[in-house]
């Protein structure tokens, strides 16, 4: 067994800082709600009070109309988990295991985009 720090976005803390960035430059609600081609105000809302994070082609036009960086918003902390690493001696495919235990395949088969292996995972508190 062993232990690791895993990242997460802290979104209470992300939202304070995306309501304190629109305030700072001088943004109303529905100046914000007009840039980002809204019908109404409740996402943004909704993005201050930590409702949910905006997307990332959302937050990209924040920081850029706040004139910060998407880092900027972001508030992370890291948490530690347990993790289990184990070799298979040979791997198994779902066609050579048995029932019971196809439906268990838990092996990590990454995401490929040209010839970087990517795996995002994002743990929002």
């Amino acid at each position: 067994m062993c232990k690791i720090n895993r990242p997460v976005i802290n979104v209470a803390a992300t939202a304070a800082k995306i309501k304190e960035y629109r305030i700072r430059a001088g943004y109303s609600v529905r100046e914000i709600q007009n840039i980002l081609n809204f019908s109404s105000p409740e996402a943004v809302y909704a993005y201050e009070k930590g409702k949910y994070l905006p997307t990332i082609d959302n937050m990209i036009i924040l920081a850029d109309v706040y004139g910060v960086t998407v880092d900027d918003f972001i508030v992370r902390d890291v948490i530690e988990v347990d993790c289990e690493f184990t070799i298979p001696e040979t791997r198994k495919t779902a066609e050579s295991r048995p029932k019971s235990e196809a439906c268990l395949d838990t092996s990590y088969k990454p995401y490929v985009v040209g010839a970087i292996p990517t795996r995002a995972r994002f743990i929002l508190l």
